[in-house]
């Protein structure tokens, strides 16, 4: 709230008063929320408090507590539904089945509004929270409500997952470049060689999200065990349901 008051206070004329802000807290978590919404109660106020409070900055943030709300709770227009539910979902760690039930608030957002934009920030938010969802999941949820709604979906999704793996093989191949730093700098071309491949397998196991495979470990390997765990790691991660 202050850089925002400050920022605007380069923009004022001489004279003109600060806007009003509305804080507004909106919180998506597992359990309900428990922190106090007063400013004041952040501060390690002495016990003898006197007529110091009255000197603090003293206003509470309205909270919008996704936790606590039933999903017929949920108000608004297409748009505003569905991303809050989805926020309160993700949370909870239920996407897959909210989902399943999401069918029709997907024909309705197709039937009010240009799709390809929003739908994007959807689908972007599905794949990235929740790694079990993939695009057959997507298909077979679609696929109970609406014929043609597969089709028009998909192929926002497909193109939204080749554009995802082309930009995960480009900082794949920057990633592999710099692992040769990581292998052993012996000074051998048989050294930089296995140590590209070391880097280059735990780029791609980073870009999957895996735990990255410890130096030790990899080391130990053949050459042709490490080109065969690095070719199937490329292809999990080319692969449209990886």
């Amino acid at each position: 709230m202050v850089l925002i008051w400050e920022r605007q206070a380069w923009e004022l004329a001489t004279g003109e008063k600060l806007p009003p802000i509305v804080p507004i807290v909106l919180y998506q978590g597992r359990a309900a929320w428990t922190p106090s919404r007063q400013f004041q109660d952040l501060l390690a106020m002495p016990p003898a408090v006197g007529e110091l409070r009255q000197l603090q900055p003293a206003f509470e943030h309205l909270l919008v507590d996704l936790s606590i709300l039933g999903l017929e709770d949920i108000q608004g227009d297409v748009i505003g539904r569905m991303a809050l539910q989805m926020m309160r979902a993700g949370g909870r760690g239920e996407l897959g089945q909210w989902l399943e039930s999401s069918g029709r608030m997907f024909v309705e957002l197709l039937h009010q509004h240009e799709p390809s934009g929003i739908l994007e920030v959807f689908l972007r938010y599905l794949f990235a929270v929740d790694a079990g969802i993939s695009l057959e999941t997507v298909r077979h949820a679609l696929e109970k409500v609406e014929t043609e709604l597969p089709r028009k979906v998909m192929s926002i999704a497909e193109e939204l997952m080749e554009k995802g793996r082309r930009e995960a093989m480009s900082i794949a191949e920057e990633l592999i470049q710099k692992g040769r730093q990581e292998g052993r700098q012996e000074g051998r071309q048989e050294g930089l060689s296995m140590g590209e491949l070391i880097g280059s397998i735990r780029a791609f196991q980073e870009l999957l999200g895996l735990p990255l495979g410890e130096m030790p470990e990899l080391e130990q390997k053949t050459r042709a065990e490490l080109e065969a765990l690095r070719q199937s790691l490329r292809t999990r991660l080319q692969s449209p349901l990886s």
